[in-house]
């Protein structure tokens, strides 16, 4: 259920109370109201501040979207000048136009501006991932689980899932979800990172032309890639 519907639910349980509130008036002392009463109160507070909190959390998620998606445009920039750089290099290298003392700094360079770019990448991540836990944070204080909605989250949790590589079914505790939503395997997703630290044009790892940042993958990777 998206946020919209919920806030809709909340606001028609609103109006429901509003009206037995209103129904009150005129058949009891004024300033008496039963313990059933007072719940109700309590409780139209409550619904009040669910929708406040729905509200806030829906505006920090399009903030964290938008500073996300500028984020990655800015990474791939840097990481474009990076490999044009790299590509100078290597043709003034081939050209023998560039000395050993030349060369080392180009390196260096080079080598930084992709740690910026991929720093940049994590940024923009974390960034979205919070405002996301915290959007889920505020449905989940303001509605309950329901006992079959458990039950289907764990039944989701271990059906096992299809590897997009190698096809190949695995727990989905086994399985690293991508940007775009498809699915590797502990091995793909190593080899997946693993290709693309060997061949600088797949740098960085990517899945339907979505960056893949590294530190998302890190408890998917052997201790010799991390």
């Amino acid at each position: 259920m998206d946020e919209s519907s919920k806030e809709l639910i909340i606001d028609l349980l609103h109006q429901e109370v509003q009206v037995e509130i209103e129904s009150w008036k005129g058949k009891q002392k004024a300033g008496f109201l039963s313990d059933w009463q007072l719940a109700l109160s309590e409780w139209t507070t409550g619904l009040q501040q669910c929708v406040r909190d729905i509200q806030d959390h829906r505006m920090a998620l399009s903030i964290a979207e938008a500073v996300c998606d500028d984020g990655v445009a800015l990474a791939v920039a840097v990481q474009e000048e990076g490999r044009a750089l790299a590509d100078r290099m290597t043709a003034l290298r081939i050209g023998g136009q560039l000395q050993l003392a030349q060369e080392q700094p180009l390196q260096r360079l080079a080598a930084e501006t992709n740690q910026q770019a991929n720093k940049v990448l994590e940024n923009s991540y974390f960034t979205f991932q919070h405002a996301d836990s915290m959007s889920v944070d505020a449905a989940q204080s303001c509605i309950a689980e329901s006992s079959k909605d458990a039950e289907k989250r764990h039944f989701t949790q271990s059906k096992p899932s299809e590897c997009v590589a190698c096809m190949g079914l695995r727990p989905m505790s086994d399985m690293f979800v991508a940007p775009c939503s498809h699915q590797y395997c502990r091995k793909c997703t190593s080899k997946l990172v693993e290709d693309s630290l060997i061949d600088e044009s797949l740098f960085p790892p990517r899945c339907c032309r979505m960056p893949i940042v590294l530190s998302s993958v890190r408890d998917f990777l052997g201790q010799e890639l991390n």
